[in-house]
């Protein structure tokens, strides 16, 4: 995925870039919506303050996220019902063993059998930077649709 974005820091050959993501526009703000920053190390040389196209993975962290709901409803179940066996059908037993169980399976997630896979690092490179286009398309302000609608009458 490519990207425009600003220098904002340089190191010996990574450069941190600011990229600005615009939800809506950045005219008015009547959408309620607001532009969103992201940060970020690329490969390549710069200076603070110049503006890059940069090329990025689409690699991402891989999450556990299948697992964890039934690993997490299985040991609070199983927690309350030793809880009631051991308490002899005491309520508040299960409510123990309930909490134990849930509390138990939460780091069970963290195992290897758990796992997906290994975290994904995203990696970016400089392609260019100061392109004129890219230095316009940067600083050019957008266009709020619902101001445009509202000076036409509507």
């Amino acid at each position: 995925m490519r990207q425009i974005g600003r220098v904002v820091k340089t190191e010996k050959n990574r450069v941190r870039v600011r990229v600005e993501r615009i939800a809506a526009c950045r005219g008015c703000g009547a959408c309620g919506r607001d532009i969103q920053t992201e940060e970020f190390f690329a490969h390549g040389i710069a200076k603070a303050g110049d503006v890059v196209w940069v090329e990025r993975n689409e690699e991402r962290a891989r999450k556990n996220s299948p697992y964890a709901y039934p690993l997490n409803a299985l040991g609070l179940v199983l927690g309350a019902a030793i809880g009631s066996v051991l308490g002899k059908g005491n309520e508040t037993w299960a409510l123990i063993g309930g909490m134990l169980g849930l509390a138990l399976s939460v780091p069970a997630l963290k195992l290897p059998v758990f796992k997906k896979g290994e975290k994904g690092r995203t990696t970016a490179w400089v392609v260019s930077v100061n392109d004129p286009e890219n230095v316009r398309e940067i600083s050019e302000e957008g266009v709020c649709p619902k101001a445009l609608s509202w000076s036409d009458g509507e």
